[in-house]
């Protein structure tokens, strides 16, 4: 399964600037290399703020979930994990309502 995960900078920073791009740098260093070995299929970082995003291959919502909080700045971002379906299966998904849709006009 694919999941798009969203982290954000929270608003009160805990720590020093400095202290915060430590743990930024080495959370990107882990990500890239998660990249590099097929587990995050696209991503980046926003530009002008503190944030990005990746999409994630996972088994389960577990295994991604253990994949954010592996990151070493993980307690200091606000996360959004959405999964996501094919465009295959969204296709799909669409055709079944168009048809039932249809169905009831009959």
């Amino acid at each position: 399964m694919r999941y798009l995960v969203i982290g954000e900078m929270k608003r009160t920073a805990p720590m020093p600037p400095e202290q915060f791009l430590k743990q930024a740098i080495a959370s990107m260093q882990a990500l890239a290399a998660q990249e590099k070995a097929g587990k995050v299929v696209a991503g980046g970082v926003f530009a002008g703020r503190p944030g990005g995003f990746g999409v994630v291959e996972a088994e389960t919502h577990e295994e991604v979930d253990r994949f954010c909080t592996s990151l070493p700045f993980w307690a200091l971002l606000d996360w959004e994990i959405i999964p996501l379906i094919s465009y295959e299966s969204a296709v799909e998904r669409d055709q079944g309502i168009l048809a039932r849709l249809s169905a009831q006009k009959k």
